[in-house]
């Protein structure tokens, strides 16, 4: 659908330095991924600012700029206050125009793995749209926003915080017909003083929720009377072994799902009750919407572990499962527990743990409850790493009967360890914060 200079001139509230014929094809701010056609939105950021890549946007072919300021190139601009404010005014104005059915996503752990999910699912019923990676924030929402296509009769789109107030923009722009809150925890407690906190920012997309759409809620979360009072629409509660609309009911391999008098089971493409509660969430929403079981089937057969999620690599004689690409308190106890249930048939099982970042006055204590946790398993070897390491540590010393570990910051020392110790055909969870970087230990087997 393109865009027309009067609607960016009137969702934006910007000047156009030049008037021209013509419709602007797509709005992107990668100077190397315009196409001809395209608006290059200029964004002045913390260590790059993207006026300077306007040339570059010129040569791949763009017609407009969306800029804070006028530049020397001959190019129609349209000046804003603020480029990264403009682009998601553009993603609201183009949400109104949308026909589509959109379902926002939020939560702690475990929004991104639901969008995929259901993303899967919807897709065997009619054209999807969804979230692109895990581009959540101002920036990266508002692009997903502007690149669901207008015969897309669903979009999946999620959004993330760091800050308070974060979601209240994205939460307006996104508008959503359908919410899924994921589970909530400590995640990006740096800038929170309590979980409290987290949840009430989270239930902000609630507020924003159509007035004739409906709510996916686990029941069972100790923040589900937070989110139905703020909820616009309608609950559609799920619950976990217990009474709910939809029931589910994990045991190793299935979801199991009671709605009424019927009962359903369903494959799960990865292991853990907290996958099972995922898939719940994203199933409830395709049989509200209309898919039948065979289209949900289909649909969780397509879905694989996303890169960095639980991701399953043989390497050098070892079983690796990279579940690095992020960590807080509630998906490193979710990651340990199913790596601890996980059936390896009598091979051995070592952790490579290390730091949940941005948890702010928390990080000492929620780290060493991690050490306290992981040293009463009954794990063959224990790798700590990360600039949190020695806090974990003092939760293994904490314990009179814990089982061994061995704290080791650099990664090539740490696959030599593991190489050295570890028996042949050996399982290894890697689990970290992405600021530690463990799938760098892979490069060296």
């Amino acid at each position: 659908m393109p865009f027309s200079l009067q609607e960016i001139r009137d969702w934006t509230a910007g000047t156009w330095s030049k008037e021209f014929s013509g419709s602007i094809q797509r709005i992107i701010h990668d100077s190397r991924a315009v196409q001809p056609g395209d608006m290059y939105v200029a964004i002045a950021g913390d260590r790059l600012d993207g006026h300077d890549f306007i040339p570059q946007a010129l040569e791949q072919g763009a017609i407009a700029v969306l800029a804070q300021r006028m530049t020397e190139h001959e190019i129609p601009h349209c000046i804003v206050k603020s480029s990264t404010d403009a682009l998601l005014a553009c993603a609201k104005g183009y949400r109104k125009k949308l026909s589509t059915v959109i379902i926002g996503i939020t939560g702690s752990v475990g929004k991104t793995t639901i969008k995929e999910i259901l993303a899967e699912i919807l897709s065997e019923a009619a054209p999807t749209s969804k979230t692109r990676g895990n581009w959540n924030n101002e920036i990266g929402f508002p692009l997903c926003m502007l690149s669901v296509k207008p015969d897309d009769k669903f979009a999946v789109l999620e959004i993330g915080m760091s800050h308070p107030g974060d979601l209240e923009p994205l939460s307006e722009a996104l508008n959503p017909d359908l919410a899924i809150i994921s589970a909530v925890g400590l995640a990006h407690a740096e800038f929170f003083h309590s979980e409290k906190e987290i949840a009430i920012e989270k239930s902000t997309l609630l507020q924003h929720l159509k007035p004739n759409g409906f709510a996916v809620i686990d029941n069972q979360s100790p923040w589900f009377e937070l989110f139905s009072k703020a909820n616009n629409g309608t609950d559609l509660e799920v619950a976990m072994d217990h009474d709910a609309e939809y029931i589910g009911c994990y045991n190793g391999t299935e979801l199991e799902i009671k709605q009424g008098d019927e009962t359903e089971r369903y494959a799960l493409s990865l292991p853990g009750k907290h996958m099972a509660e995922n898939t719940l969430k994203a199933i409830a929403v395709a049989k509200k919407l209309g898919l039948n079981s065979a289209q949900i089937r289909k649909g969780l057969a397509k879905f694989k572990s996303i890169d960095m999620r639980w991701d399953k690599q043989t390497l050098g004689g070892f079983h690796f499962i990279n579940d690095a690409y992020n960590a807080n308190p509630v998906s490193m106890k979710a990651s340990i527990h199913t790596f601890e249930e996980l059936d390896v048939s009598g091979a051995d099982k070592w952790l490579v743990i290390g730091s949940m970042l941005e948890l702010g006055d928390l990080c000492e204590s929620e780290h060493k409850a991690l050490g306290l946790l992981v040293s009463k398993g009954a794990w063959n070897g224990v790798v700590i790493t990360g600039e949190m390491s020695q806090f974990i540590a003092k939760g293994f010393e904490a314990v009179e009967e814990s089982c061994s570990f061995v704290e080791i910051k650099e990664k090539t020392e740490i696959a030599d360890y593991l190489k050295k110790h570890c028996e042949p055909g050996a399982y290894i969870l890697l689990k970290a914060s992405r600021g530690d970087q463990l799938e760098e230990i892979l490069r060296y087997f």
